[in-house]
């Protein structure tokens, strides 16, 4: 529609399938609605009271499908409702423009129907065009609470199943108050920045992580509908511990994820992963081969203390490639180890056959002893 909608007292309400387009500085004054598992593609936003695609209300009522933002770089205050009108909704809220960041600045709320008891997602989602060209980022700054109290929530970071699985695209949960319970999931090759980390249950940027979904664990790496992995990258200005465990996600014809985690603190603050149990591989789809990268540009030294292991149908290995990490725990995958860039110390055990150095540090307080070699 890209006439100007205009009217006291009037609402638009999106209740079907497919996308409805927003193109107009449109004036009604009652709300916006999203309700029956389609798309409403808007291309401006502004702040309660402004002209927009969206109207003047501050209110964006999500039931069930998907706001996708398709306008240039914006920062908004306007607050997004998740509610339903029964059963199991879909939750999306997307920035489909490359080259563009969309700023989210009020936080998430709950309506009062949460639809049926259970567990909930919300999917925060970027394009990107290419493996080598920009990609979107969407910056939530609000809070993301539970829904309801009967509705334990995941934030899902990636893009969604319309999208190309390329890599690049940001979605930064920059509140260090997040309370939402379930886990925090990065997929579809994207990046999830975290402002802060907490151990389970402490309120951080990555939530609470009491109530992930059966299997996995408060952090999930990859999906089970995509071959590539994702990238958690700590963002945060104070030296942070997580005992958080991992789970890796990933594909069942033959595929390989990747999991990556770096520290990017523009403080040079460190992280430690405390963590001592085993990264858990989702089992409801097996995991083929898996890639371990440990990272980033914060100078400081970062510890790593979850042990990796073979994956039920294949190999891991590990790859450092910035910042210092220590490897604590006694590790028994079979892949290489390799370190590109930054220091790789050891005061646990490596698995694998070979160990190659073609740019970085090795250090270690326990012998380092390969069946295979160690290049450097």
């Amino acid at each position: 529609i890209g006439a100007d909608l205009a009217g006291a007292n009037a609402a638009v309400s999106h209740t079907g399938a497919g996308t409805l387009a927003l193109l107009g500085a449109n004036t009604y004054d009652s709300g916006t609605v999203v309700g029956g598992g389609g798309v409403l593609s808007y291309t401006s936003i502004a702040d309660s009271g402004s002209a927009c695609a969206l109207g003047l209300n501050n209110l964006l009522d999500l039931k069930n499908g998907t706001y996708q933002y398709s306008g240039p770089t914006a920062t908004n205050s306007r607050t997004f409702q998740f509610s339903a009108l029964s059963g199991t909704p879909v939750w999306n809220v997307e920035n489909a423009t490359t080259y563009t960041t969309l700023t989210l600045t009020a936080d998430f709320v709950g309506g009062t129907n949460g639809g049926a008891a259970g567990a909930r997602t919300i999917g925060l989602n970027v394009n990107c065009a290419a493996d080598s060209g920009s990609a979107a980022i969407l910056k939530m700054l609000g809070s993301i609470p539970d829904i309801t109290p009967t509705n334990s929530t995941t934030v899902v970071a990636g893009g969604a199943s319309g999208y190309p699985v390329f890599n690049g695209g940001v979605v930064g949960l920059l509140n260090e108050n997040n309370t939402f319970s379930g886990a925090v999931q990065v997929k579809y090759a994207r990046t999830l920045q975290s402002m802060s980390l907490a151990d389970v249950n402490v309120p951080c940027s990555i939530g609470l992580g009491t109530n992930p979904p059966a299997g996995t664990a408060p952090i999930i790496i990859g999906s089970t509908d995509s071959m590539r992995g994702g990238t958690l990258a700590y963002i945060g200005t104070n030296d942070a511990s997580c005992d958080r465990q991992l789970c890796v996600e990933g594909v069942n014809f033959g595929g390989q994820s990747g999991a990556t985690i770096v520290n990017n603190s523009p403080n040079n603050s460190s992280v430690h992963f405390s963590c001592t149990q085993p990264v858990i591989y989702y089992a409801g789809v097996l995991v083929s081969n898996c890639f371990f990268t440990l990272g980033g540009t914060a100078n400081a030294l970062n510890t790593f203390d979850l042990q990796i292991t073979n994956t039920p149908l294949g190999d891991a290995a590990l790859m450092v490639r910035g910042s210092s990490w220590r490897l604590t725990a006694a590790h028994s995958y079979a892949g290489n180890t390799l370190v590109t860039g930054g220091t790789l110390l050891v005061s646990g055990s490596l698995g694998g056959n070979a160990l190659t150095n073609t740019g970085g540090t090795l250090g270690s307080s326990a012998a380092i002893t390969r069946p295979g070699s160690i290049q450097s």
